[in-house]
Protein backbone atom coordinates (compact mmCIF):
# COMPACT_ATOMS: atom_id res chain seq x y z
CA UNK A 1 0.00 0.00 0.00
CA UNK A 2 1.08 4.20 -0.30
CA UNK A 3 0.95 4.32 3.38
CA UNK A 4 2.52 1.01 4.53
CA UNK A 5 5.64 2.19 2.04
CA UNK A 6 6.11 5.65 2.76
CA UNK A 7 5.62 4.79 6.49
CA UNK A 8 8.76 2.44 6.01
CA UNK A 9 10.71 4.83 3.93
CA UNK A 10 10.50 7.33 6.49
CA UNK A 11 10.99 5.27 9.93
CA UNK A 12 14.25 4.12 7.70
CA UNK A 13 15.30 7.81 7.38
CA UNK A 14 14.84 8.32 11.12
CA UNK A 15 16.87 5.73 12.46
CA UNK A 16 19.61 5.48 9.95
CA UNK A 17 19.90 8.58 7.84
CA UNK A 18 22.67 11.28 10.08
CA UNK A 19 21.08 13.49 12.40
CA UNK A 20 22.40 16.50 10.21
CA UNK A 21 20.54 14.90 6.80
CA UNK A 22 18.45 17.73 5.58
CA UNK A 23 18.34 17.82 1.60
CA UNK A 24 16.10 15.05 0.34
CA UNK A 25 16.57 13.68 -3.27
CA UNK A 26 12.83 11.92 -4.58
CA UNK A 27 13.29 9.86 -7.52
CA UNK A 28 10.36 9.18 -9.37
CA UNK A 29 7.17 11.32 -8.97
CA UNK A 30 4.59 8.66 -9.62
CA UNK A 31 1.35 7.26 -7.53
CA UNK A 32 3.40 6.86 -4.57
CA UNK A 33 5.53 9.67 -4.43
CA UNK A 34 3.67 12.19 -2.31
CA UNK A 35 3.26 10.14 0.27
CA UNK A 36 6.91 9.34 0.47
CA UNK A 37 7.93 13.08 0.86
CA UNK A 38 5.17 13.79 3.21
CA UNK A 39 5.57 10.72 5.17
CA UNK A 40 9.49 11.40 5.36
CA UNK A 41 9.15 15.45 6.18
CA UNK A 42 7.15 14.50 9.24
CA UNK A 43 9.63 11.62 10.21
CA UNK A 44 12.94 14.20 9.50
CA UNK A 45 13.68 17.93 9.08
CA UNK A 46 13.42 18.06 5.33
CA UNK A 47 14.65 21.64 4.62
CA UNK A 48 14.86 21.35 0.46
CA UNK A 49 13.58 18.69 -2.21
CA UNK A 50 15.26 17.79 -5.56
CA UNK A 51 12.79 15.34 -7.66
CA UNK A 52 13.67 14.07 -11.19
CA UNK A 53 11.06 12.38 -13.05
CA UNK A 54 11.50 11.51 -17.14
CA UNK A 55 8.06 13.14 -17.92
CA UNK A 56 8.92 17.09 -17.03
CA UNK A 57 5.22 18.66 -17.31
CA UNK A 58 4.59 16.03 -14.86
CA UNK A 59 7.84 16.60 -13.03
CA UNK A 60 6.91 20.20 -12.81
CA UNK A 61 3.94 19.68 -11.83
CA UNK A 62 4.25 17.35 -8.79
CA UNK A 63 7.18 20.02 -7.20
CA UNK A 64 4.72 22.46 -7.75
CA UNK A 65 1.62 20.60 -5.39
CA UNK A 66 4.33 18.91 -3.15
CA UNK A 67 6.03 22.48 -2.50
CA UNK A 68 2.56 24.11 -2.16
CA UNK A 69 1.13 21.28 0.11
CA UNK A 70 4.18 20.45 2.66
CA UNK A 71 5.48 24.36 2.35
CA UNK A 72 8.79 23.11 1.29
CA UNK A 73 11.70 24.39 -1.18
CA UNK A 74 11.05 21.59 -4.08
CA UNK A 75 12.47 22.04 -7.41
CA UNK A 76 12.67 19.91 -10.86
CA UNK A 77 15.71 18.49 -11.20
CA UNK A 78 17.42 18.15 -14.65
CA UNK A 79 18.42 14.65 -14.06
CA UNK A 80 18.83 11.79 -11.50
CA UNK A 81 22.49 12.90 -11.11
CA UNK A 82 21.42 16.41 -10.66
CA UNK A 83 18.77 14.87 -7.72
CA UNK A 84 21.11 13.40 -5.49
CA UNK A 85 24.09 15.77 -5.84
CA UNK A 86 23.36 17.42 -2.64
CA UNK A 87 21.07 15.01 -1.19
CA UNK A 88 21.25 13.48 2.40
CA UNK A 89 18.28 11.44 2.11
CA UNK A 90 17.63 9.51 -1.13
CA UNK A 91 14.72 7.93 -2.20
CA UNK A 92 14.23 5.87 -5.41
CA UNK A 93 10.50 5.33 -5.99
CA UNK A 94 10.12 3.92 -9.60
CA UNK A 95 8.92 1.03 -11.89
CA UNK A 96 12.03 1.42 -13.98
CA UNK A 97 13.60 -2.52 -14.47
CA UNK A 98 17.57 -1.16 -15.28
CA UNK A 99 19.14 1.28 -12.83
CA UNK A 100 18.30 4.73 -12.59
CA UNK A 101 20.74 5.64 -10.01
CA UNK A 102 24.55 4.95 -9.68
CA UNK A 103 26.43 4.62 -7.15
CA UNK A 104 28.95 6.70 -8.24
CA UNK A 105 26.88 9.92 -8.20
CA UNK A 106 25.65 9.70 -4.16
CA UNK A 107 27.46 12.14 -2.10
CA UNK A 108 29.34 10.08 1.06
CA UNK A 109 27.03 9.28 4.14
CA UNK A 110 24.11 9.44 2.41
CA UNK A 111 20.90 7.61 2.98
CA UNK A 112 19.13 5.80 0.29
CA UNK A 113 15.88 4.05 0.39
CA UNK A 114 15.38 1.70 -2.59
CA UNK A 115 11.24 1.24 -2.59
CA UNK A 116 9.95 1.04 -6.26
CA UNK A 117 11.39 -2.08 -7.95
CA UNK A 118 10.52 -5.72 -6.36
CA UNK A 119 11.21 -8.13 -9.53
CA UNK A 120 14.52 -10.52 -8.97
CA UNK A 121 15.73 -8.85 -12.31
CA UNK A 122 15.17 -5.25 -12.48
CA UNK A 123 16.27 -2.86 -9.86
CA UNK A 124 16.48 0.67 -9.47
CA UNK A 125 20.28 1.24 -8.54
CA UNK A 126 23.54 -0.18 -9.51
CA UNK A 127 25.64 -2.66 -8.07
CA UNK A 128 28.03 -0.27 -6.93
CA UNK A 129 25.41 1.23 -5.39
CA UNK A 130 24.87 -1.59 -3.04
CA UNK A 131 28.27 -2.74 -2.53
CA UNK A 132 29.16 0.30 -1.07
CA UNK A 133 26.17 0.74 1.07
CA UNK A 134 25.49 -0.49 4.61
CA UNK A 135 22.38 -2.48 3.75
CA UNK A 136 19.05 -3.20 5.94
CA UNK A 137 15.71 -4.66 4.19
CA UNK A 138 12.28 -4.87 5.82
CA UNK A 139 12.82 -8.58 5.66
CA UNK A 140 15.78 -10.84 4.41
CA UNK A 141 13.33 -13.44 3.07
CA UNK A 142 11.81 -11.57 1.59
CA UNK A 143 14.67 -9.41 0.01
CA UNK A 144 16.45 -12.38 -1.28
CA UNK A 145 13.32 -13.62 -3.59
CA UNK A 146 12.40 -10.36 -5.51
CA UNK A 147 14.56 -7.21 -4.84
CA UNK A 148 16.82 -7.36 -8.00
CA UNK A 149 19.12 -4.43 -6.15
CA UNK A 150 20.38 -7.66 -3.91
CA UNK A 151 19.86 -10.37 -6.03
CA UNK A 152 21.59 -9.36 -9.02
CA UNK A 153 24.94 -7.64 -6.74
CA UNK A 154 24.85 -11.70 -5.47
CA UNK A 155 24.36 -13.37 -8.92
CA UNK A 156 27.71 -11.18 -9.89
CA UNK A 157 29.63 -12.03 -6.80
CA UNK A 158 29.85 -8.25 -6.16
CA UNK A 159 28.64 -8.47 -2.55
CA UNK A 160 27.61 -12.08 -0.50
CA UNK A 161 24.31 -12.23 1.58
CA UNK A 162 26.39 -11.44 4.81
CA UNK A 163 26.31 -8.14 3.04
CA UNK A 164 22.68 -7.50 4.82
CA UNK A 165 23.47 -6.08 7.75
CA UNK A 166 19.86 -6.87 9.44
CA UNK A 167 16.25 -5.94 8.95
CA UNK A 168 14.63 -2.57 9.68
CA UNK A 169 12.49 -4.36 12.87
CA UNK A 170 16.03 -5.03 14.24
CA UNK A 171 17.19 -1.45 13.82
CA UNK A 172 13.93 0.05 15.96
Amino acid sequence: SVWKTAATAAVAARCLARPDAHAVALVGTGSYAFEQLQFLAAAVEVRSVACYSRARPALEAFCARAGDALRLPVRAASSVRDAVAQADIVTTITTSPVPVLEGAWLPEGVHCNVMGQHAPAAREVDTEAVRDAHVVVAAIEQALQEKGELLIPLAEGAIAPQHIVGELGGVL
